[in-house]
């Protein structure tokens, strides 16, 4: 009985260790897509408190101070 819970154990133990590593690499896979959209120029408009950010692609505007962006026409 003891052998069946050490056998136990350690398929536990190595089931969370896969689910881990896995949880890590979605992790590394999320900054990594983040870091491929930041922005590459923002500008503040004191008269209106809005930011604006480009990616080189195209213009964004948040009201938000930076937690929304709609895109610029």
């Amino acid at each position: 009985m003891h052998t069946g819970l050490v056998k136990l154990a350690r398929q536990l133990t190595t089931s969370v260790a896969v689910a881990l590593l896995l949880a890590g690499i979605a992790v590394a896979q999320a900054a990594v897509a983040a870091a491929e959209r930041r922005a590459g120029a923002l500008a503040y408009a004191p008269q209106t408190e809005a930011l604006y950010k480009s990616d080189g692609q195209a213009l964004y505007r948040s009201d938000s101070g930076g937690k929304d962006w709609t895109k610029v026409p």
